[in-house]
């Protein structure tokens, strides 16, 4: 059995050295990594608390104006009913009021036509 060239345990050494300085390189990337992360976990907590309280007055927001819709939807209705009820009594008094005014016009005219 032979023996390597000497340049391939350099070139080796070489490699497994960068190898070793990439491990720790890395190793304190991983570190400050999960550093970051775990700051990032509590401002993500303050930020889920303040969502949720958020969450809370928008609901019940949305109560109070589901509720003034209903009660302005209830007005609505009863001033709808009213006016249609004023509606069809005006209708009718106009009618009324129209005929008479028919009889008036025609009464003129009869007028106007014995004179002549």
């Amino acid at each position: 059995m032979e023996n390597a060239p000497q340049w391939w345990y350099v070139v080796s050494g070489i490699f497994f050295g960068i190898g070793i300085l990439f491990f720790f390189v890395l190793s304190a990337l991983v570190a400050y990594l999960l550093i970051l992360v775990k700051k990032l976990n509590v401002q993500v907590t303050a930020l889920v608390t303040k969502v949720d309280a958020i969450t809370v007055k928008v609901d019940s927001l949305v109560q109070n104006v589901q509720l003034v819709t209903r009660n302005v939807g209830t007005s609505v209705t009863g001033l709808s009913s009213n006016m249609n009820s004023l509606n069809k009594s005006l209708s009718g008094k106009m009618e009324t009021v129209s005929l008479i005014m028919m009889g008036i016009g025609i009464l003129r005219q009869f007028i106007g036509h014995r004179k002549h």
